[in-house]
């Protein structure tokens, strides 16, 4: 069994980090592109483990075929 973190249907993990709506648009903001521009080169947000004390919780990835 995963011990990931699945976001709640409004997307908040419960532990305090940001939806991942919130990241994805943070995450546009800081390259300087739009949401619309993410999605149209593939991107998708999903959670992330890493373990990073930086880390928000969330990753941009390309999404797979």
């Amino acid at each position: 069994m995963s011990d990931i973190a699945l976001p709640a249907p409004d997307g908040h993990r419960g532990n305090g980090e940001p939806s991942a709506d919130e990241f994805e648009r943070a995450y546009a903001a800081r390259s300087g592109i739009t949401v619309a521009a993410l999605r149209a080169h593939g991107r998708i947000v999903r959670p992330c483990e890493c373990g990073d004390v930086l880390c928000e919780g969330w990753q941009s990835v390309r999404a797979e075929p």
